[in-house]
């Protein structure tokens, strides 16, 4: 019986077990509802199982009516001006020499 070979074998199963444990937490983690973007293994893994028409797997996206998109992009508008403002007040004015 050689010690050595027996040792390399149990090795190489603690380390199999160790990559099956591994798995099974992060399938676990990604059960858990969390916010945020999902982690890239979650995402990578959901992708390669594509569904019956071969489309990948997608959130669904909330639909957001064009009045909406208009009254964000709006507010947006109006917060980047005020930025801008804001920073022409703070900026020195330029002494000439």
């Amino acid at each position: 019986m050689d010690i050595n070979r027996i040792l390399e074998e149990l090795r190489l199963e603690r380390e199999a077990i160790d990559e099956v444990i591994l798995l099974l937490e992060r399938v676990e983690a990604g059960r858990i509802k969390r916010r945020g973007r999902p982690p890239r293994w979650l995402q990578e893994a959901r992708n390669a199982a594509a569904d019956s028409n071969g489309e990948p797997w997608r959130e669904s996206k909330r639909a957001i009516s064009e009045e909406s998109r208009l009254r964000m992009a709006e507010a947006q508008r109006r917060r980047r001006e005020r930025e801008r403002n804001e920073a022409q007040k703070h900026e020195a004015p330029i002494q000439p020499e």
